[in-house]
């Protein structure tokens, strides 16, 4: 397809059906806390080739912060800093204006590794550590959620079935779909889905394996599937 600007890994990807957004990440080891970027690239879908400078966050990040949109926005949430120091502020984008990310609200806890999806309406946050990268304890089965249309602190949602972090989120208009993942526990990762329904607040539900244990994935789909 093309190039991105830097060697680059736990950023936050996302698109709307026209660009591709990447944003933050670290050029080096994970969870060291060097290396972190600010910078946000984007590349037009209609075409390959390489990224290009879309703006900057308003900190710089690593560590998988969690990140959903729709057709207008990108919200980037949690994470931590070049310091280490884990991060619970939301910030968002608009995806078809270049510029820098401005301050969206708060997520309700602290946390990294965490996985976002989104409806048109919702962005919805889940999982994640609130103790450090990947696996580290406490690891979370909260979930949290904001209108993308409309600045302001993350709600509660519900809860997942089971903790999970370092896991993957699609989803299309009706369901979000949250697979794999590390629960402090299994060192090959978990093969367990489970769903919420965009329309109804409430606990996520069990919805089927994967075909293998995995975690450290990641998700894409469109309306009619999802992969990881």
């Amino acid at each position: 397809w093309g190039n991105m600007i830097h060697p680059t890994h736990e950023h936050a990807c996302c698109s709307n059906d026209t660009r591709f957004i990447s944003a933050g990440g670290s050029w080096t080891g994970a969870g060291t806390g060097t290396g972190n970027m600010s910078q946000i690239y984007y590349c037009s879908l209609a075409s390959a080739g390489n990224l290009f400078y879309f703006g900057d966050l308003t900190t710089d990040y690593s560590d998988d912060p969690a990140v959903c949109s729709n057709t207008t926005r990108a919200i980037i949430a949690g994470g931590h800093n070049a310091s280490t120091t884990l991060l619970n502020n939301i910030q968002y984008i608009t995806i078809a204006t270049l510029g820098n990310a401005l301050n969206f609200g708060s997520l309700s806890r602290r946390r990294v590794c965490a996985a976002g999806c989104s409806s048109p309406t919702y962005g919805v946050i889940s999982g994640g550590s609130n103790g450090g990268h990947e696996g580290q304890l406490p690891v979370l089965a909260l979930i949290e959620y904001v209108k993308i249309a409309t600045t302001g602190s993350a709600g509660n949602w519900g809860n997942l079935t089971v903790i999970r972090n370092d896991h993957a989120s699609v989803s299309d208009h009706t369901y979000g779909i949250i697979a794999g993942g590390y629960n402090g526990g299994d060192v090959t990762g978990m093969d367990s889905m489970e769903y919420i329904t965009f329309s109804t607040i409430g606990n996520a539900a069990t919805f089927g394996d994967l075909g293998s244990h995995k975690y450290g994935c990641a998700g894409t789909s469109n309306c009619h599937g999802g992969v990881t």
